[in-house]
């Protein structure tokens, strides 16, 4: 979530200071610094809204905002769910993903998902896919890939047992993030498989963070055929039943790249609107 807003600032050439809590950070931060030329992360309790003209608030649930609402900034408000519509006192809410099920739905010129244009890493070798999260535990991945055996696997998550019985299984427990990044941009798919009743929203009112990593890093998606339209990308290979996977086609990485791009001009598009002069 900071990789985006700060991709952002540092391509328009414009100071930004940011805050955060920098314990369990799984090495995001480091990699902040090294991508984003970011010098000093503030700890929150140094936060003085009234010094800024504009404060992105990256997650709408973050209570540790409470006592800054009446500052004179403007509150650039984040919503992550689209079943969960806090009516906060913002000057601009943007979305991760366009909520069509939302009554309205989002407005087009306040959905955003959070990619950033992160240098591409030469691919593997051999065919490998990548899954992160707490769902990598549970996903049967021979009944999704008919060439299972010829498919190099890398299941990462923050508590994961790392035991793999399978030679072509690679398991990580809270990999450093920058490794993350190589490993996910060496990749040639990112799969996205829901085994929750959680990852089950991320069809249509919410979205795993893998979807906006994978068109970061260069790599296209796998997932559900019926998760596809609803989420309203392009470049990603659906599966019904299962699927006999073969490395990207020509086709596939150029829809896939087209749409990257279109994505990162949505949000220089959305942010150029938002940050400008104060009403």
């Amino acid at each position: 979530m900071f990789a985006y807003v700060l991709d952002y600032f540092v391509k328009r050439k414009m100071p930004i200071d940011t805050y955060t809590n920098t314990t369990n950070n799984y090495g995001w931060l480091q990699f902040y610094e090294r991508a984003f030329s970011v010098m000093t992360w503030f700890p929150i309790s140094f936060f003085n809204p009234n010094a800024y003209d504009y404060v992105f608030v990256l997650t709408d649930d973050d209570n540790g905002y409470s006592p800054f609402w009446n500052s004179k900034a403007c509150v650039i408000v984040v919503e992550h769910n689209g079943k969960r519509q806090l009516k906060l006192n913002s000057y601009y809410t943007l979305q991760t993903r366009e909520f069509k099920l939302r009554s309205p739905p989002s407005d087009p010129a306040t959905w955003v998902i959070p990619v950033w244009n992160n240098p591409f890493y030469k691919k593997f070798d051999e065919l490998t896919v990548l899954s992160i999260g707490n769902a990598s535990n549970r996903i049967n991945l021979p009944s999704l890939f008919k060439n299972f055996n010829d498919i190099q696997f890398i299941l990462v998550d923050r508590h994961m047992n790392v035991h793999s019985d399978k030679p072509n299984i690679t398991r990580y427990n809270s990999l450093d993030a920058s490794k993350l990044v190589e490993l996910a941009g060496r990749a040639h798919y990112i799969v996205f498989w829901p085994t929750s009743s959680f990852s089950q929203d991320h069809k249509d009112t919410s979205m795993s963070g893998s979807f906006p990593l994978a068109y970061s890093v260069g790599t296209p998606l796998i997932m559900p055929e019926s998760f596809i339209h609803p989420l309203g990308l392009d470049g990603i290979v659906g599966i019904e039943d299962s699927i006999h996977l073969e490395k990207p086609s020509e086709n596939l990485y150029s829809r896939f790249l087209v749409q990257r791009e279109k994505l990162l001009e949505r949000r220089d598009t959305v942010f150029d609107l938002i940050v400008k002069d104060k009403p």
